[in-house]
């Protein structure tokens, strides 16, 4: 198929004939489980802000079928994504993770950038980790496999939390490089003040001002941390302080600060 019949079908919602750019694009910058796809479908559905999504995720079906077309081309692909995504007041939004932007990063200079991120790593990591075992991204999807306690790995906790330090570094190294000061956002603030969250990256990032809070609907997906990721979490604790400072200084030190990965990147 060709990209405009497959745009066609995809967003035959949307005005495909809409010839006008933009008036404002942003960027949420984010790692794994750091709490994107929330302030996404927040921002989302406030028909405001655009509609933020990973439009360049091969696991996004719009870009899994433009992609396999035979004109495909990566920056008309955005170029029209731009025009018929955009919200009505000329706000269009795309969230993405670093690895796969850095490829084309160019296309993203118009940009505003928002940065998500949680303050508490390991917590970040567990998610991650469950998420490797079950498939299971956000609770709104069905569950593909049951997780027990014995499905606990030290190992591969460390592995996901050590992925999501580099990630986050990557970010903050770009930022400094390019001279972008991006509009921040907290996980765990983000969670208790949602619509003061939502607010201020509106009159920030958008310059929309004057949107009630009373206004933001409810969090369209619910929180993912269950009884069993306090099991993994207080169980890697506990085993982390086992092994005794030797071992988290070899496994965490170059990595729990953005100056010393630059070193190690």
């Amino acid at each position: 198929m060709l990209l405009d019949d497959v745009l066609r079908n995809f967003l035959e919602k949307y005005n495909l004939t809409k010839s006008e750019e933009p008036s404002k694009r942003y960027f949420i910058a984010a790692t794994p489980r750091c709490g994107s796809t929330l302030l996404a479908k927040l921002l989302g559905s406030l028909d405001i802000a655009g509609y933020p999504g990973e439009y360049l995720s091969e696991d996004d079906i719009l870009f899994a079928a433009a992609s396999a077309c035979i004109d495909f081309d990566i920056e008309r692909y955005m170029k029209i994504l731009e025009r018929v995504l955009q919200s009505q007041n000329g706000i269009f939004g795309i969230k993405e993770m670093y690895y796969r932007f850095i490829h084309h990063e160019k296309m993203f200079y118009l940009y505003n950038y928002i940065y998500i991120e949680r303050r508490n790593k390991i917590e970040q990591g567990v998610s991650l980790f469950k998420l490797t075992k079950t498939g299971k991204s956000h609770s709104e999807l069905e569950e593909k496999k049951k997780l027990h306690s014995f499905d606990y790995s030290f190992d591969e906790i460390s592995a996901c939390i050590k992925l999501l330090c580099v990630q986050n570094a990557l970010w903050w190294k770009y930022f400094r490089k390019k001279g972008i000061s991006p509009a921040i956002i907290i996980y765990e603030d983000f969670i208790h003040d949602i619509s003061g969250t939502v607010s201020r990256i509106l009159k920030e990032v958008m310059n929309i001002s004057d949107y009630n809070p009373e206004n933001i609907p409810p969090p369209p997906i619910n929180k993912q941390a269950d009884g069993l990721s306090e099991y993994y979490y207080n169980r890697y604790i506990y085993e982390l302080k086992e092994k005794g400072n030797a071992f988290s200084k070899i496994a965490f030190s170059e990595f729990a600060s953005y100056n010393k990965l630059e070193g190690y990147i």
